[in-house]
């Protein structure tokens, strides 16, 4: 069945008119966001230009900006940014590895979670500054403690994840499940 609704014509007025506050808005948060650290830096700016403050324990943006363009021309900034990212990429790996091998255990098996989740819940109160100088005795001051501080960063909110996500799973459903996956699963 089809109906004929009479058709309401508009002028392009209106829609102009819409679409300049959509248009306003859209780019009004961002700009109000960066109105403050602009504000700042041209301020700090402007008091090392003026002689107010030498510059020295926190650089003016435009040394900043002259540093980080150096070091972009020299083949420096591009091997630490390698070096960081191949470290985040490894700490990322273990902990997610860890975090889901432990976690699909813990909320799988009871008796595992009743000994394991205790002991990682106390680990998951310490804070990862903390870990730091622990990191630096234990393995050293170079890329292992670095790796190992990022992999714990990433176990924990990983282990938390996967367990709950297998606690909240209802046992007679897996189960009624299973058969049509693998007949050998329990």
């Amino acid at each position: 069945m089809i109906f004929d609704a009479p058709v309401l014509q508009q002028t392009s007025e209106p829609a102009e008119s819409a679409a300049a506050p959509s248009w306003l808005s859209r780019y009004a948060g961002p700009t109000l966001g960066l109105l403050l650290p602009l504000t700042l830096a041209l301020g700090w700016e402007l008091l090392v230009w003026l002689g107010w403050s030498n510059g020295r324990l926190v650089p003016p943006p435009s040394r900043v900006f002259a540093t980080i363009a150096d070091l972009a021309r020299s083949v420096e900034l591009g091997r630490h940014i390698a070096a960081t990212l191949w470290r985040v990429g490894l700490g990322f790996a273990f902990g997610v590895v860890a975090g889901t091998l432990l976690g699909a255990i813990s909320g799988y098996w009871s008796l595992a979670r009743r000994l394991l989740d205790p002991t990682v819940q106390a680990l998951r109160a310490i804070p990862s500054l903390a870990w730091v100088p622990l990191f630096i005795l234990w393995l050293g001051i170079f890329e292992t403690s670095k790796i190992a501080l990022i992999a714990v960063g990433v176990f924990f909110p990983v282990y938390l994840g996967v367990m709950g996500a297998i606690l909240i799973v209802d046992r007679k459903t897996s189960r009624s499940v299973a058969p049509s996956v693998s007949p050998d699963l329990p």
